[in-house]
């Protein structure tokens, strides 16, 4: 029996099992496919082809050469000219000059299982922040243009690359622990970083990894600074919004809380605030008195943080190699 399946064979490693409505599917190995059912097994030998050759471009952005992105990213030499900006298990992001430009590179290794039945369902995190760009974009929410996906091939291991526009400078975690901006840039920055979080809330949609360090300030000009979101893997469906705006905010401080540069009291509340005056402008929450909503989504952004146990971050941002993206 041959099993029509050359992806997930190509893409299987261990004991991989799906389960649909009483059939369970269990990749055993390389080569061999279990199917169960209520009757019993079957074993079944599946076709192969090997991954091809070479690089292919999976995304890219009008205008854009593929052939000549592909080339690029294929050849090992852009590696050695970049600056290594993050290195974390099978993912790195690098700053480089490609094809004239000043880009940001992400690298992710799909040697994973996980990796590679992403790559099946189209949802890797390349694909992912793709999408979570163009959603911004469509938005008018600042970030990173994308300029192509590709998926090629680094020192023998199957990788996929994310390229988007290198932005000029530096993030808001940098702001925070270099305390270089003056009191009412900071006021101004909060107070934009508020409407932002409100933005993206009202149009039902959250990010799961709004932390300073994602967010580059391309102008800190008073009274209008420009925040660009830099990593959109994690942007989600909102299904509570009020929720998922405690949730945003908390991750506003608990990154700088955890570096031992925690923003001031009187500058939290401040984007706390703008965010909610945005919310109630647009109707929602509209039932409550503005004390009360501002008292309860305080407590609830501390309790957000309470839950989290321990602040400190997994990579710090203060490091060497800096993570200047998510």
């Amino acid at each position: 029996m041959t099993i029509h399946t050359p992806e997930i064979r190509a893409f299987a490693r261990g004991g991989l099992r799906l389960g649909v409505r009483g059939l369970r599917l269990s990749v055993r190995s390389p080569a061999i496919v279990q199917i169960e059912t209520a009757r019993g097994a079957v074993r079944a030998r599946t076709r192969y082809r090997p991954p091809m050759a070479g690089s292919r471009v999976i995304k890219i952005a009008p205008g854009e050469d593929g052939q000549a992105w592909a080339d690029t990213l294929s050849d090992r030499a852009w590696r050695d000219q970049a600056e290594l900006l993050k290195r974390d298990n099978d993912v790195s992001v690098w700053r480089a000059q490609m094809l004239g430009r000043g880009v940001v590179v992400k690298c992710w290794s799909l040697n994973r299982l996980k990796r590679r039945l992403q790559v099946i369902v189209g949802a890797t995190p390349a694909a992912r922040q793709w999408r979570g760009a163009a959603w911004l974009q469509e938005h008018e929410i600042p970030t990173a243009d994308p300029f192509v996906i590709v998926r090629t091939t680094f020192d023998g291991q199957p990788t996929e690359c994310f390229v988007m526009r290198a932005l000029i400078g530096e993030t808001v975690f940098d702001h925070l622990a270099g305390g270089d901006l003056t009191v009412r840039q900071e006021h101004a920055l909060a107070r934009l970083i508020g409407r932002q979080i409100a933005q993206i809330t009202l149009h039902n949609r959250f990010n799961r990894d709004h932390k300073p360090s994602n967010l580059i300030v391309t102008r800190t000009g008073d009274p209008t600074p420009i925040v660009a979101v830099i990593d959109s893997v994690a942007i989600r469906r909102a299904t509570r919004k009020l929720d998922h705006l405690c949730s945003m905010l908390a991750d506003l401080a608990i990154e700088p809380t955890g570096c031992g540069c925690p923003p001031r009291r009187t500058l939290a509340m401040r984007c706390v605030l703008e965010a909610l005056a945005s919310m109630v402008s647009d109707g929602q929450p509209n039932d409550e008195d503005p004390a009360t909503l501002r008292n309860e989504v305080w407590a609830a952004v501390m309790s957000v943080m309470a839950r989290r146990g321990d602040l400190t971050p997994r990579i710090d941002p203060l490091a060497d190699v800096r993570r200047s993206d998510g």
